[in-house]
């Protein structure tokens, strides 16, 4: 056994059991813990495999949680600063309406939606095409200029267009905007005359699946589908977040809302009964590289050894191909799978977790996340044949949530509570019907 906790770091833990045996072997970093009533994991990672190098947070945890019980985290305490931060984030919207939105950052040119500065990585560039498309189509402005430095939406993925300007279709009726501003200091510190990601034109999930044709797709390099074979169709490619917020549970004091990470039980549900009520027999793993790794990875390599469990490709463009090609995705909490999935053309089965807690956001916050991640089941069964989501609404404070959470506490919704209907358009798009009906 590769044991990585020192005997050190242990000393602490050892004060809060009654029942604890330590067996060293010659190399005193190497221990096995065999224990009664004792905490065996943290974050879903069993401790005698735990890296301190790796994870500074642990050692957050032990000089917090376990030696000090009084500093560790409750529901009361987690609620507590979740009503603190929601003082600091209301205020004045930093528009008002489209046309202040417009006058403020959108004046130097009449014929372009600029986005200057591009924000984070693939996802959240893709949502910042998005919203510059619907306000071009709005405001009659015939291109969106993307920004020159950054890389693009991702130069291993994606081409730039010509100039760095997506020329705008016209629309076949004149497009209104329903706008939606947000609070001034919500975001103060990314304002949107620079990054065009928060105050936007509100969509419906079939409207952004359209402009994903029209504009996002068609820049997509076309030997990204070379590199994968199409799904079976009992197969299920599965999305696994990686790297920075990978363990970031209710437990985690760095933990933000809408990076909140699913329970493995997750994962392990719809691998079981996601194929017509039973189990895929096929599992594509997608994930990356980067530390730390989430703890499902591992789990689900145990837990699912009468299947074909795939690992991830030795590429990104490779990964990519999975999520294109297959007919059943399980996504999580990553915009990565979330804007991929649009780009699928024969995606049947699509499941994916919820883990927004409006016990912890503000309204506005949890407005702006449930568009971003299109958590709308009612939305999403308008565009996709089959939809699965799992939620967890409330919190869930436990050391053993990633590794045993009781499935029992997911709140599932499915296209069967959602007919299809026409309810795929905005308020905004349905006044435009109504008046072109009756004008």
């Amino acid at each position: 056994m590769a044991g990585k906790v020192s005997v050190a770091v242990l000393v602490g833990l050892a004060r809060q059991t009654t029942a604890l045996s330590l067996s060293l072997e010659s190399n005193d970093t190497a221990l096995t813990l065999e224990e009664e009533g004792f905490v065996s994991a943290w974050r879903g990672i069993p401790l005698d495999s735990i890296d301190p190098s790796k994870y500074p947070q642990f050692i957050q945890w032990l000089d917090q949680g376990m030696d000090d019980p009084s500093g560790a985290r409750t529901e009361e305490s987690v609620l507590a600063q979740a009503k603190q931060d929601a003082k600091g984030n209301t205020g004045a919207a930093h528009f008002a309406d489209l046309h202040s939105y417009m006058d403020k950052c959108q004046a130097s040119d009449p014929e372009v939606v600029e986005i200057p500065t591009w924000m984070g990585r693939m996802g959240n560039r893709v949502w910042q095409v998005l919203n510059a498309v619907r306000i071009a189509e709005a405001t009659g402005r015939k291109f969106v200029k993307l920004p020159k430095a950054g890389g693009g939406l991702d130069h291993h993925l994606f081409n730039s267009p010509k100039n760095q300007l997506i020329e705008i279709i016209p629309p076949k009726s004149p497009e209104t905007c329903d706008f939606v501003p947000v609070s001034g200091k919500m975001y103060a510190w990314h304002h949107d005359c620079r990054f065009l990601f928060f105050n936007r034109c509100r969509t419906t999930i079939t409207e952004r699946h359209a402009a994903y044709q029209k504009y996002v797709l068609p820049l997509l390099s076309s030997e990204v589908r070379d590199k994968c074979e199409p799904g079976a169709d009992d197969e299920i490619t599965v999305h696994i977040r990686n790297g920075d917020v990978a363990l970031h549970d209710d437990l985690n004091p760095e933990m933000r809302p809408e990076h909140r990470q699913p329970p493995c039980a997750y994962f392990h549900k719809v691998i079981e009964t996601g194929y017509k009520g039973g189990p895929f027999k096929r599992v594509q793993l997608v994930y990356s590289t980067e530390e730390p790794a989430s703890p499902c990875i591992e789990d689900i390599l145990a837990k699912h050894k009468d299947k074909v469990v795939l690992k991830p490709s030795s590429s990104l463009a490779g990964d990519v191909c999975h999520i294109l090609e297959t007919k059943n995705l399980a996504t999580t909490m990553s915009s990565f799978a979330t804007v991929l999935k649009m780009m699928n053309h024969g995606l049947q089965r699509l499941f994916f977790v919820n883990m927004l807690s409006e016990k912890i956001m503000t309204k506005e916050q949890y407005d702006i996340q449930m568009d971003y991640y299109e958590f709308r089941v009612d939305q999403l069964c308008q565009v996709f044949p089959e939809v699965t989501s799992y939620q967890v609404p409330d919190l869930y404070l436990n050391e053993n949530f990633f590794l045993r959470f009781p499935e029992e506490n997911f709140v599932v919704d499915t296209c069967k509570n959602h007919p299809r209907s026409s309810a795929g358009t905005t308020g905004a798009a349905k006044k435009n019907i109504f008046r072109r009906m009756f004008r």
